[in-house]
């Protein structure tokens, strides 16, 4: 009569997905966004969302916080469009790049015309005295059986 609510459990909705939370849906949250003006300045206001633990289980929580945030106008949509600072940089990398591949581009046609690089006298590490050259299973330090696997030594020749 006075106003006073004498509920012991007052059952909420989803904001998101218009499903009623049961008393035994520990995975729902309600969460609630100050209000603020133009300043960054609390004004006393809030918004209060309730997310059921079945979307919070599904990993949808997220989006459906920022979709209700935008309908609420707390947040403002992302266009899609790029700024022109963005833009900007975004060329500036690219003719960067371009360069780069040319500078590059040049560098690899001097060396094959110079010798110098792949291909060139001498074939490089490899070539020649390398290593293990002429030693295959067997031959080499030791010859004969030496020592096995285990560690056990064989008899010598």
């Amino acid at each position: 009569e006075e106003g006073e609510m004498v509920d012991l459990y007052i059952p909420r909705k989803c904001h998101a997905s218009h499903q009623l939370i049961t008393a035994k849906d520990h995975a729902s949250i309600q969460i609630t966004i100050a209000d603020i003006d133009a300043d960054g300045t609390y004004n006393g206001d809030s918004t209060t969302f309730c997310i059921a633990g079945l979307l919070r289980n599904e990993s949808a929580s997220d989006h459906a916080i920022n979709r209700l945030c935008i309908t609420n106008g707390i947040i403002r949509p992302k266009t899609g469009s790029k700024t022109k600072k963005v833009k900007e940089a975004e060329k500036d990398a690219a003719l960067a790049t371009r360069q780069m591949i040319a500078k590059a581009n040049i560098k690899a046609k001097r060396a094959l015309t110079t010798g110098r690089g792949r291909g060139g006298r001498g074939a490089g590490r490899g070539a020649g005295r390398g290593r293990g050259e002429g030693r295959g299973r067997g031959e080499g330090r030791g010859g004969g059986e030496g020592r096995g696997r285990g560690g056990a030594r064989g008899s010598g020749g």
